[in-house]
């Protein structure tokens, strides 16, 4: 596959975020040309978690990020600029008018470092774990067995 050649690439704190928020610019633009309904310019994420996230993937010399719920993109976006080692699984529902295009975005610019799964995480994840061969991983804290009545 091929990889987008990058004529820039962030080295500092200032230009990673600068990066991550030009991306936001469009990735909003983008979801507002589809559905102007749905205004999330502000996002989800405040400056302080963003900053959090990048110092995490930068520090623990993340290579591997799971995402259930893409939206907008935003937060993969940022963790995927974050560091070119980074690859991110991406598991959503589709179901916005912006879905397909944000996403086509995201795969245009980081090509096989962006893996997208579509469709109802229920179904998705599972069949994920199950081919890559963690068919018997529990969610953190599942119980064993069904707890009983009393």
């Amino acid at each position: 596959g091929r990889r987008a050649l990058r004529r820039f690439a962030p080295r500092t704190e200032a230009e990673t975020m600068a990066a991550i928020y030009t991306w936001w610019n469009i990735l909003d633009a983008e979801m507002y040309d589809h559905d102007a309904k749905y205004k999330y310019q502000t996002g989800y994420l405040r400056e302080m978690q963003l900053k959090r996230m990048v110092q995490l993937v930068r520090e623990t010399g993340a290579r591997r990020y799971c995402e259930i719920g893409m939206n907008g993109g935003h937060s993969v976006a940022a963790v995927l600029q974050s560091s070119p080692d980074v690859s991110a699984t991406v598991f959503d529902m589709m179901a916005f008018n912006y879905s397909w295009p944000v996403a086509g975005l995201l795969h245009a610019q980081y090509g096989r470092r962006f893996k997208l799964h579509p469709g109802n995480s229920r179904a998705t994840v599972p069949r994920w774990l199950h081919a890559n061969g963690m068919g018997g991983a529990k969610a953190p804290g599942a119980a064993d067995k069904a707890p009983s009545a009393a």
